[in-house]
């Protein structure tokens, strides 16, 4: 993705129909803040210059259909999300992001949109939900970001935020939902909120303990203490993540987030898996794994 050329490239080498853009660095720390921009704006801007470059290939070709996938983090906080009642929508004003991860997001999103509005590229956007089930991120450490793993084996001794509501969805669904954008015609320009499934982190907390069988984090940490001590570990990390990164804590922070899945439900036909069947497959796959590894 760093490279217009070798994209280009691969475009006309491969004839390809659909392009799906699932690049990007998810993390809520990083050594270097620049990764984020190279990841998930650079890399956005480059595409969409190696798409346009074989748009005006004289060589005849059907051109592919771009389908930009992103979170819904990026729409940061927004007017309303607060409740059921005012979730927010696809239309609504996306508002300050409060991680170096978002606002990389929402900045190629950015781009991406001003594209397909302008009719250079031809595609749509999905936002995602906290992806839920069974994820192989999740047996990585550098990558689980939901510390599903660490929750299990008893080793997050505390919590924050405990009334904070976001929304999850199945990894199964969100490949289907993306899946689904890509076969259907006439959405250009389209952006589609994905996922439905609701829990406060306290429920979510409770949940994983019923599942896994370990018990839920005793006690919980005032935001502001969290996100000080976030802060100071987090400036002081050197090429080790700090335990709990202040981008972490910020977004717990900043509160509840919920926004209408009505359009994906209409327009793309999904139907949601309930968040237990997903956090049921998770824990499956990171116990099945860890036993494989004789870590049982």
């Amino acid at each position: 993705m760093e490279s217009v050329e070798t994209l280009e490239a691969a475009i006309t080498e491969s004839q390809c129909e659909v392009i799906f853009n699932l690049a990007g660095l998810y993390a809520w720390w990083a050594p270097d803040n620049g990764s984020f921009r190279r990841a998930n704006v650079d890399s956005v801007r480059n595409l969409l210059a190696a798409i346009t470059n074989v748009q005006s290939d004289p060589a005849p070709r059907s051109l592919p259909k771009l389908i930009h996938v992103s979170t819904v983090l990026a729409y940061g906080r927004t007017s309303g999300g607060l409740t059921p009642e005012t979730a927010f929508t696809e239309a609504s004003p996306a508002g300050p992001c409060s991680s170096a991860y978002a606002a990389s997001k929402a900045e190629g999103d950015r781009l991406a949109l001003a594209a397909f509005q302008a009719r250079e590229v031809s595609g749509c956007i999905l936002y995602l939900a906290c992806c839920l089930g069974a994820d192989h991120k999740l047996v990585d450490p550098r990558r689980d970001v939901m510390r599903i793993a660490e929750l299990i084996s008893g080793s997050v001794p505390a919590t924050i935020t405990s009334d904070t509501i976001f929304t999850y969805v199945h990894v199964r669904d969100a490949a289907e939902a993306i899946t689904r954008a890509a076969e259907l015609r006439g959405n250009d320009g389209e952006r589609y909120l994905v996922g439905d499934q609701r829990l406060r982190t306290q429920e979510y907390y409770v949940l994983l303990a019923e599942v896994s069988g370990t018990p839920a984090p005793r006690f919980e940490v005032p935001g502001w203490a969290a996100l000080g001590w976030a802060r100071l570990s987090s400036f002081v990390a050197t090429s080790t993540p700090p335990v709990a990164p202040a981008d972490l804590v910020r977004t717990a922070v900043a509160g509840t987030l919920l926004f209408d899945a009505a359009k994906s439900k209409t327009e793309l036909r999904m139907s949601y898996t309930p968040v237990r069947q997903a956090i049921e497959e998770a824990v499956a796959l990171i116990r099945a794994e860890r036993a494989q590894q004789g870590k049982l």
